[in-house]
């Protein structure tokens, strides 16, 4: 559940310090937390334009993304943003859970494209017929 009363607080606080990237990124948190991953995106990319390097910011991004079901944001965010030092154990694990299940639901998606070119081809056999 949201806080709402939080987040008043913290957006208060991103308006008063705009070159504060940690408030972003703790208002990013409470929405990615309540599962909001459109508006936690949106404050993580403000907090990385303020502070392009900051690892979690880009691996809650990343992760955000792929919760969106945008797999090659997600896939391009986490697989090696070279402004980042992706050395943090945390952060290195969630990348490669993301990065495999990215890898695994592109695999899906080029069996189901194979399997309807396939049905489309029989389908056009037997009209032809």
């Amino acid at each position: 559940m949201l806080d709402d009363a939080r987040v008043r607080a913290l957006s208060s606080a991103a308006d008063q310090r705009p070159q504060d990237a940690a408030v972003r990124i703790e208002l990013g948190n409470l929405y990615f937390d309540a599962e909001r991953f459109d508006i936690a995106a949106s404050w993580y990319e403000a907090a990385l334009k303020i502070d392009p390097k900051n690892v979690d910011a880009s691996t809650d991004l990343g992760v955000s993304y792929y919760s969106l079901n945008q797999i090659d944001r997600a896939l391009a965010r986490l697989h090696g943003d070279p402004q980042i030092d992706w050395h943090d154990v945390k952060n290195r694990r969630e990348r490669t859970q993301v990065i495999c299940a990215g890898i695994n639901h592109q695999t899906i998606a080029l069996e189901q494209q194979h399997c309807l070119q396939h049905r489309l081809a029989r389908y056009r056999q037997t009209l032809c017929q």
